[in-house]
C-alpha cells in the first residue's frame, strides 16, 4: 500500500518550502552524514530522498561511495537528478514507496540506510516491518540513522513541540516565511493531518533494539524532530 496519498502538489510544496519550514534541517543533515560515514567505497541507501539534500551530503562527503536515493515522487526525484548531476556515476535514482518491500531485495548489503522525515508516514506495524527488514538488509557493522516526526508524550510536550517549530520558523524563516508556514498548517502537532503517524521516540529505540540493532540512541532533537538509529553487530541475534 502507498505510505500516504502523496501528491505533486505537496512534492512542489515541499521543494518549494522545506529548508524554511524544518527546524535545524541542516543539522539534522550533518548528524546523519557523521554518523552513517566515513562510507568508503560502499553504499548507501538514502530512503525518500526527497530534492537530495541528505544524499548529496554523504556523496559530497564519501568521494567513493555510492548513494541509491529512493522515492515515490516524480517531481522530487527529477528535482534531485538536476541538483547532483555532478555525481551522476555515483548516484542512483530510484522511484519506490517506503512501505513496497520490494526495494528491500538488493544485491550488495548497505553500509548505512538513513532518511529525513519519513518514517512518520507509516503505521506502527509498517515501522516495526521497517526495522526488522533493514536489519536484515544492512551488511554487519552497518547503521541506520533517521530524522522523523516524533510524538510526544502527553498534550503539554505536543503543545511545547508546537510552538517550539512555529517559533523556529518564524525566528530563522522570516515573517513572509513564517505567514505562509501558518497558511499551509504546515505543523503537524498544530494541525494534525491523517497522513501523519508519529510515534513516540522510546517506541521508536525499542523497536530498533528488537530488531536486533545495537548501540541504539538518539542523536539530536528540537521542536518534535530527533535523530535516531543503531548499528548492525557482526552477528545478528539468534532467533527463538
Amino acid at each position: 500500500m502507498p505510505i500516504s496519498p502523496w501528491t505533486d502538489d505537496i512534492s512542489h510544496s515541499f521543494i518549494a518550502h522545506a529548508d524554511r519550514f524544518e527546524p535545524g534541517r541542516a543539522e539534522q543533515i550533518a548528524v546523519i552524514a557523521a554518523l552513517a560515514g566515513p562510507l568508503g567505497g560502499g553504499l548507501a541507501i538514502d530512503l525518500c530522498a526527497g530534492t537530495g539534500d541528505l544524499s548529496g551530503r554523504l556523496l559530497a562527503d564519501n568521494p567513493h561511495c555510492t548513494v541509491v536515493a529512493t522515492d515515490v515522487s516524480k517531481p522530487m526525484l527529477e528535482r534531485l537528478h538536476a541538483r547532483l548531476g555532478a555525481y551522476a556515476d555515483r548516484l542512483v535514482p530510484e522511484h519506490a514507496d517506503l512501505a513496497d518491500r520490494t526495494w528491500r531485495r538488493r544485491p550488495q548489503a548497505p553500509i548505512a540506510v538513513v532518511s529525513m522525515l519519513a518514517v512518520h508516514l507509516l503505521d506502527d506495524a509498517q515501522k516495526q516491518e521497517l526495522y526488522r527488514d533493514l536489519f536484515e538488509l544492512l551488511a554487519p557493522g552497518g547503521r541506520v540513522v533517521m530524522a522523523d516526526l516524533v510524538a510526544p508524550a502527553d498534550q503539554q510536550g505536543r503543545a511545547l513541540a508546537a510552538r517550539t517549530w512555529d517559533a523556529w520558523v518564524a525566528e530563522h524563516a522570516g515573517a513572509d516565511a513564517h505567514r505562509r508556514f501558518r497558511e499551509l498548517q504546515w505543523n503537524p502537532f498544530e494541525f494534525p493531518g491523517p497522513e501523519h503517524q508519529p510515534a513516540a521516540l522510546t517506541e521508536h529505540l525499542r523497536w530498533l533494539d528488537e530488531a536486533g540493532f545495537g548501540d541504539v540512541d538518539v542523536y539530536w532533537m528540537l521542536a518534535g524532530h530527533a535523530v535516531f538509529g543503531g548499528r548492525k553487530g557482526a552477528v545478528s541475534p539468534s532467533t527463538p
